[in-house]
């Protein structure tokens, strides 16, 4: 059993959920949560303000990371070495992209689409839900990739060896600039004017 907390004026109430969720994103503008479920191979679709589950869709094994654009949920399934696209209106699958091994974490692209970062096979996928059946490889990101994360203009993947966080232009397979980083970041969040903050064990350092 885990618990869900939903933020209310302030305040925490806690649901508890019969399932091992694994990451979960949030639509504020339907007061609704979106919940990887790994033990029963699922989105759970929330209501935050009651915490019932009021509809579920399988996905796979191994469900993890998730992310959406607004229209489609696109979520990771680890063992399968796969990701779903679920739409969101009426919350069913429309497409499967195939990923590398050890897919980890994914960010929805501002442009439209999604971008998947595979740490056994040191790449990323990328991904366009009208054409999920053709995935795009950036291959040789040196050396285990973790994290990534998209703000407007540039795509960055975090690296544990050597601790790095590299840096994509829109659109290029080639990184314009690699930051090193003290520590192994453990993952790597967009800020707003193309920045972006990477946590590692101990600090949190912003990327202009």
């Amino acid at each position: 059993m885990v618990v869900i907390a939903v933020s209310a004026r302030g305040q925490l109430i806690e649901h508890a959920a019969a399932a091992v969720l694994r990451d979960a994103v949030f639509d504020a503008s339907a007061s609704t949560l979106y919940a990887t479920a790994a033990d029963t191979g699922e989105i759970l679709k929330i209501d935050a303000a009651t915490g019932n589950v009021v509809a579920r869709v399988s996905v796979g094994k191994g469900p993890g990371s998730i992310a959406s654009d607004g229209s489609t949920l696109a979520c990771v399934d680890r063992a399968g070495k796969t990701v779903s696209l679920v739409r969101i209106s009426d919350f069913t699958i429309v497409g499967e992209a195939s990923i590398g091994d050890g897919a980890d974490e994914i960010t929805a692209l501002p442009g439209g689409g999604f971008a998947v970062v595979n740490s056994f096979s040191d790449s990323a996928t990328l991904i366009d839900p009208q054409h999920a059946d053709a995935p795009v490889a950036i291959e040789g990101i040196a050396s285990v990739p973790s994290g990534i994360a998209a703000s407007e203009s540039y795509l960055a993947v975090s690296t544990r060896s050597p601790a790095a966080v590299l840096i994509y232009a829109g659109g290029s397979h080639t990184p314009s600039a690699t930051v090193p980083v003290p520590e192994g970041p453990s993952r790597v969040v967009a800020l707003p004017d193309d920045r972006f903050a990477v946590m590692t064990k101990s600090t949190v350092i912003v990327i202009d």
